[in-house]
C-alpha cells in the first residue's frame, strides 16, 4: 500500500517535472506544453503586457486587416498559476519572433514584386488621395510615369467635402482616369495603395451605396482595355499622396487669401 503511494507521488513529481522543464527536457517545449494544457481552461489569471497587446494589434499589411479580440493578446495562463518573469519573457518571445517574421516577409515580398511589374518602358498611373478633416477637404494626386522614375506628367486637385478613406481613394482613381484620358496618355498600370478598393474594383462586389456607385463608375470609365489595376504599398506612391496632400494646401493658402 505504501510503495503504491509513493509510486503515485513520484508520477505526480514527474508529471509536474516535465511541464516545468526538468532536468533532460527542453525549456521550449515544456512550456509550449503547459501553456497549451491550460489556456483552454482558464485565461483569466496572468495577463500578458501591453507592449504584447499592442504588437498583436498591429497592422502589418497596411490595410484593414487587424488581428483584434484575440483571447491570447489579452490574457494567457502559465503553469497553473506558478509564474515568473522568465517565464514571461519566454512566452513573449515564443508569440512575437513568429509575427515579426512574417511581417517582415510580407514586406520584402512586397517591395520585390514591385520591379517585376514595372520595366523601364512601362507607363502607369499612380493615384492617391488625402483627407483633411477639420476643413473638410480631400486632395487627390495623379502622376503618369514611363517605368519606375521617369515621370512624364503629374496633376492635382481637390474637392469640398471630407469622405471616408476609401471613397476619396476612389474618388482619385476616377479622377486620375479622366485625366489620362483627357491628357491622351495610356497605362498600362494604375496603381493605389487601398487594397480593400482594389478588391472591390476588380472583383463583383455590389450594394446599394455611393460607393458602389463610384466603384460602378471606375469599372466603365476606363477606355484601356488591357489596363491592371494593382495594389501598392504606400512607400512606393509617395509622389501621388505628396501632390494630394499639396492640393490641400493650396486650397488652405486661397482661403486664406479670401480673408
Amino acid at each position: 500500500m505504501h510503495e503504491r503511494k509513493r509510486k503515485r507521488s513520484r508520477e505526480v513529481r514527474n508529471e509536474r517535472g516535465r511541464y516545468f522543464a526538468s532536468p533532460g527536457h527542453h525549456v521550449f517545449h515544456s512550456r509550449k506544453v503547459c501553456f497549451e494544457k491550460n489556456f483552454a481552461r482558464d485565461y483569466n489569471h496572468v495577463t500578458v503586457n501591453k507592449n504584447l497587446n499592442d504588437l498583436i494589434a498591429m497592422d502589418f499589411t497596411g490595410d484593414d486587416a487587424k488581428e483584434s479580440n484575440d483571447p491570447i493578446s489579452e490574457h494567457a495562463t502559465i503553469c497553473d498559476g506558478d509564474t515568473s518573469d522568465l517565464e514571461l519573457d519566454n512566452f513573449e518571445e515564443l508569440l512575437i519572433k513568429p509575427i515579426l517574421e512574417v511581417s517582415h516577409h510580407q514586406s520584402y515580398n512586397s517591395q520585390s514584386s514591385i520591379p517585376c511589374i514595372i520595366q523601364e518602358d512601362t507607363p502607369a498611373l499612380y493615384v492617391d488621395a488625402a483627407l483633411d478633416q477639420d476643413n473638410c477637404v480631400t486632395g487627390l494626386g495623379f502622376v503618369f510615369k514611363i517605368g519606375p522614375h521617369r515621370v512624364v506628367a503629374s496633376a492635382k486637385i481637390h474637392k469640398p467635402g471630407s469622405f471616408t478613406p476609401i471613397f476619396a481613394e476612389g474618388q482619385a482613381l476616377l479622377e486620375g482616369i479622366s485625366w489620362c484620358l483627357s491628357s491622351q496618355l495610356r497605362p498600362e498600370f494604375i496603381f493605389t495603395d487601398c487594397r480593400n478598393l482594389v478588391s472591390k474594383v476588380n472583383g463583383h462586389w455590389k450594394d446599394q451605396s455611393a460607393l458602389s456607385s463610384l466603384v460602378s463608375k471606375i469599372r466603365y470609365s476606363s477606355n484601356f482595355p488591357d489596363v491592371s489595376l494593382k495594389y501598392l504599398p504606400r512607400q512606393f506612391n509617395a509622389n501621388a499622396h505628396s501632390l494630394a496632400k499639396e492640393a490641400i494646401r493650396l486650397r488652405e493658402e486661397d482661403d486664406e487669401e479670401l480673408f
